[in-house]
This record gives structure tokens, C-alpha cells and sequence, in this order.
């Protein structure tokens, strides 16, 4: 790829289209914007050209639509008949916003109309580095670049470039536009072992403030309003999807589309409103953005694509009193060097390709689907698109995590990776960074239990949250913790009746824990004075008694002590009772039973 580099004046009211030839994007180019906000869509949108704009999601559509009516939104709810009736419309420049998934429906109207689509229309790709981002999850977005590259007229545009490794790109130029009066954005790097607690700080210490709250995860967003309470009001910006995860969560509203008149005193947006939409705040609001790894691993944020993002989103920068980023690090996190990853690359491919070459080598269709079933298998397999090619944009979004991943390892890593976030081919940062170290004495992966996790990890865990409670060193309530942590209630009462070393040393699973509390309440009930006086008082020392005897006056004593947790057995009644067989003669019959020969122990004690 060719990069040209563009000065732009970015002062307040000057749009990308001045810096452009006759104020239009170019074919074949690139356009890495850097900041976010300069009008690109807007210069397509006002084109005097047929124009197709691929964006991610029908959220970014309905976003753009509210100011530009005139365009037609294709995406989940409108129809190939919807797209037609558009088309015969008559105006002067067909304007379509398109998602990948519903772009069949655009190519079936114009196969229908006998429309030239690949020649007839400009193509365009917002936040194109959402290609990259999302192939591994969704591969009709890079699946879509086939039909990309078939247009005539195309372009691609983002504000946080990541370079593509397909080769149809070698021709393209990349528009690289260099802000004159670039000044880095002020934030606040809070790095902490728990980034809920951490918030929960900050929402205290600036109580009469107004916040936008942006984390990649729902999970992490309910965390936040069970350990801050209901001091402020909220609402939480999600997918449809997620709904109903917030059932029985007093909010003040829960949406699926950004509407600035149902913001409140502190609003969550999850990952699907950190690009491509613009948030039109009228009152000043302070930007939070969450990032733990710990508690789940999409919750990751790149200081570069993300994080510039997300801030991005609010048009009137001047409204924005603060940027704080609070994240966790997470040690142990998974990644690989760049030598090994192209190590790794590098040999599954030729694995890949030599079972490849097997399978089409094979006679037998038994042979060719084992062969199948060993390549579906294999880990270059996920570096394979729809129609059994390798795909760059799937190897692009392996390296990318990787290295995103990689920011996490530890706390210099991730202040490293916000110090040098800098424009595409620019030595300009994107942040002025002030970092503040927060450590509590219970981290997120306390707080949160991941189910993986072994039980005497948990068990470690739940202990130290036990004496931090006790040394009154955790500003939680325990019905938080209750919440959160299950098998909380059941490791305080034995750690209760028989102490720490006790259970830390006895206990390798909850039924460990479960047998233990079970015991002692047991030996409680079953070895009191009490109890031991009956036990005495109906089987006496030198008697015969009969097994159902034995059985019933036993079952009877269970029942009158409200004893339920064990049955009247041999095993349980042998406890209590010392027993000798003995057959005996009772009114001519032979009956087999037992002679009283002493008690137990414990019961003597």
C-alpha cells in the first residue's frame, strides 16, 4: 500500500471533504482519519454520486439515519421489496447504509431491476477495522470483502487504522490525515487488581457528577450496579439480546438504540455503541471505561481502536469533563510472540495443507470424510473462510487479539500500551496519560468466581475474603458477596465451627465441605446429653431386643430429637449402642436379635 500523508486543520467546524480532491473520497484508498468526528460518512452521504455504506450494526444505522433521513437503511426488518421500491424512487443519488448480513438483499433488488450494481455505485466501509476485529466471530464481515473488491469505485475508512495482510489491498493508497493541531486527550489510568470496586471509588468520590460508563460486557455492568447500590439512577444501553439479563435491576431505563433524552445520572453502553455512532450529549458528562480481563476476557479494550473510539462517540468534546480508563491486568493471560506466532502460523498451515492434500488424495469417501473430520479439527482450520480458503482477515484478527491480549500481562504492559498509542505512521500520541495504582484487599477474580477456577483456589479465596471481613478491611456487604459468591455462606460456617488451618487442610471439594458441616451438626444433635439419657433409657445394658425392635425404638428417637438427617440402620444405631447377636427362645419361637452390651464412647462422654 501507498501512504500519503494529509495535513488537516482540525479546528472546530472543518470537515474531511476540504482536504480532499474535488471534496470526495477517491477510489481505491484507504482513508485512516486518526481523529475521530471530521465528517467522513457525512462527505459520502453528501456526494453527488449512487453511494453504498457498509457499517457494522443496525445501531450505527439508526444513529445516522435520525440525521439524515433521506437515506435507505438496509438491515434486520427491511425487505428485498423495501430496497426495489427505493431504487424506482427517482432521486437524483441513491444513498444506501447497509449491514454485511443484509447486503444480499441490495444485490437481489438490483439483480431484479437489472441495475449494474458493481459498476453503478460507490462502495464504502466505515470503521474498517472492524473487518479485522470481528472475523472471528462474524464472517460475513470479511466474508463481504469478496463482493467489495468487485466494485469498480471503493474505498475504506476508519479513525483507527489496522493494516490488512490481503494482497488485493497492494494497490490501494492510504489517506493518512495528520492533525495540525493535535493535542493528546487527558485520562485518567486507573490500574487496579479490581476495576469494580474501583469504580465504585470514583462514583463516591464524585457523587454530584454525571458519567458515561462504556464496558464490553454485561456482566461486568451488573457487577457495577449491585456493589454501587441504588445511590444514583441508571440506564444501561445493550443488545436486544441482553435484555433480560436485567430482570429485577431497578433502572431507569434498559435500550437498544442511544437516546440522549433517557440518559440519566450514570449510563452503561456495551461494546456494540463504541464506534460508528455519534452521542449528541447537551449537559456536561465525565467518560468511564472498564476493562477486566479477569472477570471475563472480552472485556479487553485496545487502547488504540477502542478506547480512541468509545471517546470519540461524544461529538461536543467540550462537554467532557474527564476520561478515566480503569483496567485490570490479568497475569497469566494467554499470547504469543510475534516470532512465535508466525511460528505458529507458519507450521499448522503446512499441516493443514499436507492433510489437505491427504484427504483429496484419498480413494474411499470413509477415507476422505476421516481426513475431513482430522482438517475441521485442526488449528489452522480457524484461519479458514466459508468456502475452504485461507483467509487474511481471520490471521489479521488472530495477530491482532494476540497482541491486544498481550497489553494485559501486567501492569507495565498495559501503561506502556496507553503511553505509546499513537496516529497511523505518526509519532503524535493519542493520550496524555496520568496513572494512578489502586490495590484492594479483594481482587476482581475474588469478587467474581470463574467456574474453571479449582476449588482450592476458591477456597483460598473465600478465606482471605473471611479475614478481611473480620479485620473490617472490606468496604462490601455480605449480601454482595452472597451474590456473587455461592458457596460463600457454606464455607463461613465451617470455617466457624472448625476453623481455618481445618478447612483449608480437610476440604479439596465442596462435598468435603457439605460432609464436615453435615458431621459436626450431627455429632451436635446426636451426642448431646440429651439424646445420650434416651439412648440409655430405652436400650438398657444386659437386654435382648429384636432387630425390628432395635430398628423402631432407634426411629422413634430420631423422630422425637427432629433428627432428619440420618435413617434408623444398623450402621447408625452401632454408633450409639454396643451390640451383641444372640438367638433366643421367645414363646417357642426361634428369634434372632441383639443383647445390650454397652455404648458408645462418645456417648459416654
Amino acid at each position: 500500500m501507498n501512504i500519503k500523508n494529509i495535513q488537516f486543520n482540525n479546528v472546530q467546524g472543518n470537515y474531511l471533504n476540504n482536504v480532499l480532491e474535488g471534496g470526495i473520497i477517491p477510489s481505491n484508498t484507504i482513508i485512516s482519519k486518526n481523529i475521530t468526528g471530521i465528517g467522513a460518512t457525512t462527505t459520502e452521504l453528501n456526494s453527488k454520486r449512487h453511494s453504498i455504506i457498509i457499517v457494522e450494526s443496525r445501531e450505527i444505522i439508526d444513529n445516522k439515519k435520525k440525521n439524515n433521513p433521506s437515506i435507505l437503511a438496509v438491515r434486520e426488518g427491511i425487505g428485498v421489496g423495501q430496497v426495489k421500491e427505493y431504487l424506482c424512487s427517482g432521486i437524483a443519488f441513491y444513498k444506501i447504509m447497509i449491514t454485511p448480513e443484509s447486503f444480499f438483499k441490495l444485490v437481489k433488488a438490483c439483480e431484479i431491476m437489472s441495475i449494474d450494481l458493481y459498476n453503478t455505485f460507490f462502495i464504502l466501509i466505515d470503521e474498517c477495522d472492524r473487518i479485522i476485529k470481528s472475523a472471528d466471530f462474524r464472517q460475513s464481515f470479511s466474508s463481504i470483502m469478496d463482493t467489495f473488491f468487485m466494485f469498480k469505485h471503493k474505498a475504506m475508512v476508519t479513525a483507527t487504522f489496522i493494516e490488512p495482510s490481503d494482497p488485493r489491498f497492494d494497490e490501494f493508497t492510504v489517506l493518512n490525515i495528520i492533525p495540525i493541531n493535535h493535542v493528546p486527550k487527558k485520562v485518567n489510568l486507573c490500574v487496579t487488581n479490581n476495576s469494580i470496586l474501583m469504580l465504585d471509588k470514583v462514583l463516591k468520590a464524585n457523587n454530584d457528577k454525571k458519567w458515561l460508563i462504556f464496558a464490553n460486557s454485561n456482566k461486568i455492568i451488573r457487577l457495577c450496579i449491585d456493589i454501587h447500590g441504588y445511590h444514583k439512577e441508571y440506564s444501561v444501553f445493550c443488545g436486544k439480546d441482553y435484555v433480560d439479563t436485567y430482570k429485577g435491576y431497578k433502572l431507569k431505563h434498559i435500550e437498544t438504540s442511544i437516546s440522549v433524552d433517557k440518559f440519566c445520572d450514570i449510563n452503561f453502553f456495551t461494546g456494540r455503541y463504541f464506534a460508528g455512532l455519534d452521542i449528541n450529549i447537551t449537559e456536561e458528562y465525565n467518560i468511564i471505561i472498564i476493562s477486566d480481563p479477569v472477570i471475563t476476557l472480552h472485556s479487553i479494550l485496545d487502547p488504540l481502536t477502542d478506547v480512541v473510539q468509545i471517546i470519540g462517540r461524544v461529538r461536543d468534546t467540550t462537554l467532557v469533563k474527564s476520561i478515566n480508563i480503569i483496567t485490570t491486568p490479568k497475569e497469566g493471560i494467554e499470547f504469543l510472540t510475534k516470532d512465535e506466532l508466525f511460528d505458529h502460523y507458519e507450521s499448522s498451515e503446512q499441516d493443514y495443507l499436507d492433510t489437505v492434500s491427504k484427504r483429496d488424495k484419498a480413494v474411499s469417501i470413509n477415507s476422505k470424510n476421516r481426513y475431513t473430520t482430522i482438517i475441521n479439527s485442526m488449528p489452522f482450520a480457524d484461519f479458514v473462510d466459508l468456502n475452504g480458503k485461507k483467509s487474511n482477515f481471520l490471521l489479521d484478527c488472530s495477530t491482532y487479539y494476540n497482541n491486544v491480549s498481550s497489553y494485559y500481562d501486567n501492569n507495565n504492559s498495559i501503561c506502556k500500551a496507553f503511553r505509546e498509542c499513537s496516529l497511523y505512521k505518526s509519532s503524535l500520541k493519542h493520550f496524555e496519560v496520568n496513572i494512578i495504582y489502586k490495590e484492594f484487599n479483594i481482587s476482581s477474580d475474588q469478587l467474581y468466581h470463574n467456574p474453571n477456577k479449582a476449588f482450592r483456589e476458591k477456597l483460598i479465596s473465600i478465606v482471605e475474603i473471611i479475614e478481611a471481613l473480620e479485620e473490617g478491611k472490606l468496604d462490601l456487604t455480605v449480601e454482595f458477596i452472597r451474590k456473587y459468591i455461592l458457596i460463600f455462606d457454606k464455607v463461613v460456617e465451617l470455617y466457624n465451627l472448625k476453623g481455618r488451618e481445618f478447612l483449608l487442610t480437610e476440604c479439596t471439594s465442596l462435598k468435603d465441605v457439605d460432609d464436615h458441616i453435615l458431621e459436626y451438626h450431627l455429632n451436635e444433635k446426636l451426642y448431646n446429653k440429651s439424646f445420650a439419657d434416651d439412648i440409655k433409657s430405652e436400650f438398657t445394658l444386659d437386654e435382648f431386643y429384636s432387630a425390628s425392635d432395635i430398628k423402631e425404638k432407634y426411629k422413634g428417637l430420631l423422630e422425637k430429637h427432629d433428627i432428619t438427617e440420618i435413617k434408623a440402620t444398623p450402621k447408625n444405631y452401632s454408633c450409639h449402642i454396643i451390640l451383641d447377636q444372640e438367638v433366643k427362645k421367645i414363646d417357642g419361637k426361634t428369634v434372632r436379635g441383639y443383647v445390650v452390651t454397652g455404648y458408645s464412647k462418645k456417648l459416654q462422654n
